[in-house]
């Protein structure tokens, strides 16, 4: 949620994607390995690779994307 309002906040500019994804969505992904949060994290992951896109990062989006559906 707290990337969400990261980006909501600072529209479709890069810095906006950037911060949401190390303040945000990185940290939900790679910390909360626990069974009972994984579709947080499978979310978390999505909106990684959604923010990797927006930032011209392709490889690594598509990295995100296939770590989420192997979960």
């Amino acid at each position: 949620m707290r990337g969400d309002i990261i980006v909501a906040d600072g529209g479709d500019s890069p810095d906006s994607y950037r911060k949401a994804l190390v303040d945000a969505y990185l940290r939900v992904a790679l910390m909360y390995t626990d069974p009972a949060c994984r579709e947080a994290r499978r979310g978390a992951m999505l909106k990684c690779a959604m923010c990797f896109d927006k930032l011209g990062m392709g490889v690594r989006a598509e990295r995100m994307k296939a770590s989420a559906k192997e979960l």
